[in-house]
């Protein structure tokens, strides 16, 4: 598939299921610990096609970090879901104002992330093997 997904979220321990996950699908991976290293990695030029983010994080929430980001990237419209354990409507809708895509709540199973990711990305789902 080779597409680049940013995953920002400060749990380690989250990214690094994420990154395990994406990969298995061919998605090439990087990591950011909140907004800021996040809009590091979205500097021009950079090949992220999809950034999954985390709404609660220090220095940056996952808010302000789009906000940022879409100050930056009028001419391009990167996919954003937001993954968090928020569900209030409000930030919702905040999000959605602003170009997500995809809210999808902590703690989340699998299957419906991928299905979710392959979704925003264009991909159509892996076959399943005939038994």
């Amino acid at each position: 598939m080779n597409t680049d997904v940013l995953i920002v979220d400060d749990s380690v321990a989250l990214r690094r299921q994420l990154t395990r996950i994406f990969e298995g699908l061919g998605l090439r991976c990087f990591q950011a610990r909140d907004g800021v290293e996040a809009l590091e990695r979205m500097q021009p030029g950079h090949t992220i096609s999809l950034v999954v983010c985390d709404f609660n994080m220090p220095r940056m929430n996952g808010l302000e970090f789009l906000e940022a980001l879409r100050a930056i990237e009028r001419d391009r419209c990167v996919s954003v879901m937001m993954l968090s354990g928020e569900a209030d409507p409000r930030l919702l809708q905040r999000a959605r104002s602003l170009g997500v895509r995809s809210w999808v709540v902590k703690p989340f199973k699998e299957e419906g992330l991928v299905s979710t990711v392959l979704r925003l990305l264009g991909t159509p789902p892996p076959l399943a093997a005939a038994g």
